[in-house]
């Protein structure tokens, strides 16, 4: 069995955590509102009911739109949380 940590994450509108990455896997679910995601090359917005998986090691950041700012679950699939930030 594993162990994994959950947080629930409401940045303020054009807010979000700058460019980081963990050594395990994350699953973010958006509960609501629009979310620009960069992960690696790849740039995507998320809107409430997607699910994105971010693999371990894989650069990554986001940012809540200001018109919808996003509500989301991000289940980081180890017992403790554990970020190196990249910017």
């Amino acid at each position: 069995m594993s162990l994994a940590k959950i947080c629930i994450s409401q940045p303020e509108p054009g807010g979000g955590p700058r460019l980081h990455r963990h050594d395990y896997d994350e699953i973010v679910y958006v509960i609501s509102g629009r979310v620009t995601w960069t992960v690696g090359d790849v740039v995507r917005e998320a809107r409430a009911g997607d699910v994105l998986v971010v693999r371990a090691g894989e650069a990554h950041k986001f940012v809540s739109s200001v018109e919808e700012p996003v509500r989301q679950i991000d289940i980081h699939l180890n017992p403790t949380f554990e970020t190196e930030w990249l910017e």
